[in-house]
């Protein structure tokens, strides 16, 4: 009777034991899950900041080349006014000669 009783808490133990474990493994897969789902959380942060830093330098570059744009057709008219008024006097001074 001892003997039984014996080999049936060694088996329990056993089985505690195992349980022990695997609920110790359990638990590390599910910190080291949390571990990753963190990580993929910040990265997602990030790269939100970055898409949206990007927009902000792709919608400053296209103000700024829309202003390069205007500025050139400005110069260019303004060339275009200039080069008038130059035909302008020497038809002038044709005239006078």
């Amino acid at each position: 009777k001892k003997r039984e009783m014996f080999f049936l808490q060694m088996s329990i133990d056993t089985k505690n034991d195992e349980i022990r474990k695997m609920e110790e493994r359990a638990q590390a897969k599910e910190d080291a899950l949390k571990r990753s789902e963190q990580i993929l959380e910040e990265d997602a942060i990030r790269f939100d900041a970055f898409l949206k830093e990007n927009d902000k330098k792709a919608q400053s570059m296209i103000r700024k080349a829309e202003l390069e744009t205007k500025l050139k057709l400005e110069k260019a008219h303004e060339v275009k006014r200039l080069k008038q008024q130059i035909q302008t006097v020497q038809a002038d001074i044709n005239k006078n000669k």
